[in-house]
């Protein structure tokens, strides 16, 4: 297990493992910047750094203060209200608008032991951060096991108050090595019956059953139904809330199939976003490669992305006698 750290910038931190996982973070949005496995690159992001760093890109990059789109861009907490950025359509907030998690430079330390190392950011977010309500305090910890092939992100935070986090990661992932081909040939699995009903800002209304289309609970590859009228007229492909059937770290969340290597998703989260890269940017991302249509995929694992307004709990509300803990795991699995 090797770890070292590089300072330009930003902070470089790269941690190779003793089997096959190589990967590169990034103070800048708490991020996985590159992932390798077995010296094949199977994570997508801009080259240029100009580009990958712009506030409008999530590339590896943890989310927040809350993942996904918040209607009409406001909440109430404590008889508090929240306004934030509406970077939705004008309307609704995403991905915590422009000036969110993604863009922050996180302090970090290391801590190893004989079993995995640990790459800690944390973060301190002062009261209307963004627009978010109250302070409150977070860790983002990526965990390289030193000799099985996972990475475990954990994320924490407390606050004074009761408070309102839904933290995730946005990392593209391509499985065929070094980008030679894109996903639509991977295979899909996401232990999931209901995704959520979008609206024409793609803010989840309601809880809906999958149907042939959306059903991902046998693998299937994911470019089997890319082309139909209900991915193509709002979404321009995959880009839907996922609600898990089993809830827990235990349980496979999700599981794909590439040419290089199979990735396993397990969470204590109860929903993952899939996003199969449908709005590509005009970029060089590998070697002479330009980004395009469905040359990666996210599987985003958080909350109910407009919980705020939806759930009665389990949405990411915490405080300091509860504070906010959940784990997202990626197993990384060879080929033969």
């Amino acid at each position: 297990m090797t770890v070292s750290v590089m300072q330009k910038d930003d902070v470089l931190i790269e941690v190779r493992n003793d089997s096959k996982l190589h990967i590169v973070f990034t103070n800048h949005g708490a991020a996985i910047k590159d992932l390798y496995f077995d010296n094949k690159l199977i994570t997508l992001r801009p080259l240029d750094d100009t580009i990958y760093y712009d506030s409008g890109n999530f590339h590896g990059k943890t989310i927040g203060r809350s993942a996904g789109r918040i209607k009409n861009a406001t909440y109430t907490l404590n008889n508090r209200v929240a306004h934030l950025e509406k970077n939705n359509f004008g309307v609704d907030n995403l991905h915590g608008g422009r000036n969110g998690l993604h863009t922050k430079d996180f302090n970090y330390f290391l801590n190893e032991t004989k079993d995995y190392s640990d790459v800690i950011f944390t973060y301190f977010s002062p009261d209307l951060d963004a627009g978010y309500l109250y302070s409150c305090n977070i860790r983002i910890t990526y965990r390289v096991y030193r000799q099985s092939d996972m990475i475990d992100i954990l994320y924490d935070a407390t606050s004074d108050t009761i408070n309102f986090l839904n933290l995730s990661n946005h990392t593209y992932f391509n499985l065929s090595g070094n980008l030679s081909n894109n996903v639509l040939n991977d295979k899909l699995f996401i232990n999931a019956s209901k995704i959520g009903y979008l609206n024409d800002n793609l803010v989840v209304e309601k809880k809906i059953d999958v149907n042939k289309v959306t059903d991902f609970r046998k693998p299937k590859p994911i470019g089997r139904f890319i082309d139909d009228e209900l991915l193509q007229k709002k979404t321009k492909g995959y880009d839907y809330p996922y609600f898990l059937d089993d809830v827990g770290i235990d349980y496979l969340a999700a599981k794909a199939e590439g040419k290089a290597v199979d990735l396993e998703v397990y969470t204590t989260y109860p929903c993952i976003v899939f996003y199969s890269n449908n709005h590509p940017l005009n970029c060089e991302v590998y070697k002479g490669i330009r980004d395009q249509k469905y040359l990666a995929f996210c599987l985003e694992c958080q909350f109910h992305p407009d919980g705020i307004h939806q759930e009665k709990d389990n949405f990411g509300l915490f405080d300091n006698n509860r504070p906010y803990h959940e784990i997202t795991r990626y197993k990384f699995i060879g080929k033969e």
